[in-house]
């Protein structure tokens, strides 16, 4: 059986027996049409091997459709699937199909599909110089394949936990990573792990709509695969600001990762964030002579250019922080994955700290930390020293109170932010101001 057949060309011109092209649309030579390949209408146990030629990662379901191959199959016979590498696929949908589900499937996401249906890999090779591989799948059977299969089973039941800590920044995601990795031996917590800046400033260009998707997907596969498939820790953290533009990719990619939003109130993240780019020479090179490092309303959508050229560093630090909390809830909100808000300041400054990071850890899956967790969260790590502006509210001026409640208040008050009766006072002086003044 030659599934999503096209113009069944295949069993044309290699095999001789009784041979069924099945696909979803008539191009010429099926013998069966049918309107999901997750549902086909043969006997089960009918059919000697099934070939899946270049086209799994079109699928919507593609698990569905194995499991579907696996019940028409018999019990020896073979499933046959070729997958073009990542990046070969990425640059051909980016020009040629940019409709397709997905550029490709990892040959570790196949495996661990047809493992789970109770196959295994028989044979697997190269073919055009490379470019594209055919894998060779049969059953488990007897009891030496019976050990393997539960060997299988147990490496995909017991396979790390994916979890990114997305932020806007400036939200302790260094100390998050040292944290968990002091606290809990058996994971793997990364910080900015290398490739992560890049990252960003595709990152950056995607949430401009000016960065494919698919290649997008491909550049983290190969920047971040192979430490993900590698990793033999129960749990691998990526506390990582620079995800902040595509975590709904992520969650497409890696369906069983985890995503922690931590989010820190603008009040006292810009601030913080000011002072540290002033202050280290290389926060400010970033920020000034690379492009696209951070996000510019001269090219985010729907952002009017003429305001924004208007705007000074706070205000565009303020429009910043608003931007990335936008793209974060908008990229988890188009997936469907699981995800955990929590506020800096209830796990870093709060007097619950440690019963808000129970909560995050039991989130995560970990046990309840034993000892030193009231000393762990007091460590502050990347804390901005010098202050050449006031990181306390209290001491702004009422129109920065007013600019910075117009361009974050939406946000803010998701988040339990901005409702201090001092607060609400400098606001309404500031906007009166503001009008007064015609801005």
């Amino acid at each position: 059986m030659n599934v999503a057949c096209g113009t069944n060309a295949l069993l044309a011109r290699y095999y001789r027996g009784d041979g069924i092209g099945v696909d979803i649309v008539d191009h010429g030579g099926a013998d069966l049409v049918v309107e999901d390949l997750a549902r086909i209408p043969l006997p089960a146990q009918s059919v000697d091997s099934v070939a899946i030629v270049a086209s799994l990662n079109y699928f919507t379901d593609p698990r569905g459709v194995l499991a579907e191959c696996a019940r028409i199959l018999r019990p020896e016979g073979r499933i046959v699937i070729t997958m073009a590498r990542p990046l070969v696929m990425a640059v051909w949908h980016r020009f040629r199909e940019p409709w397709a589900e997905r550029s490709a499937i990892r040959r570790c996401e196949i495996e661990g599909m047809m493992n789970g249906l109770g196959f295994g890999l028989t044979n697997s090779s190269g073919f055009m110089w490379g470019m594209n591989r055919v894998y060779v799948y049969q059953r488990f059977g007897g009891a030496e394949d019976a050990v393997e299969r539960q060997a299988c089973a147990a490496t995909s039941s017991q396979r790390s936990i994916p979890v990114f800590f997305l932020s806007t920044g400036r939200t302790g995601s260094r100390s998050i990573a040292a944290i968990l990795g002091e606290a809990y031996p058996g994971v793997e917590a990364h910080h900015v792990p290398s490739g992560s800046r890049f990252l960003n400033v595709v990152g950056t260009l995607r949430s401009y709509r000016w960065f494919p998707d698919a290649l997008l997907t491909a550049l983290f596969a190969v920047l971040r695969g192979r430490s993900l498939s590698a990793c033999r820790a129960t749990h691998y953290i990526d506390s990582n600001p620079y995800y902040y533009a595509f975590p709904d990719l992520l969650a497409r990619r890696i369906p069983h990762a985890r995503f922690v939003h931590v989010v820190r109130d603008p009040r006292t993240c810009v601030p913080s964030f000011l002072n540290w780019r002033r202050h280290r020479a290389k926060s400010w090179m970033a920020a000034h002579l690379i492009p696209f490092w951070e996000p510019s309303g001269l090219l985010a959508p729907r952002q009017p250019v003429r305001q924004w050229c208007t705007m000074n560093a706070f205000e565009r630090a303020c429009w910043r922080w608003a931007y990335r909390v936008s793209q974060i809830e908008k990229g988890l909100a188009a997936c469907d994955c699981t995800c955990m808000h929590i506020r800096f300041e209830d796990l870093f400054a709060g007097g619950a700290r440690e019963q808000h990071f129970r909560n995050l850890v039991k989130f995560l899956g970990l046990p309840a930390p034993e000892s030193r967790v009231e000393e762990l969260l007091a460590t502050r790590l990347n804390a901005s020293r010098k202050r050449s502006f006031p990181s306390m509210w209290t001491e702004w001026t009422d129109e920065q109170c007013a600019t910075l409640s117009r361009l974050c208040g939406a946000a803010m008050r998701t988040y339990g932010y901005g409702e201090e009766d001092e607060w609400v006072q400098k606001v309404g002086r500031g906007v009166q101001m503001l009008v007064e003044r015609g801005k």
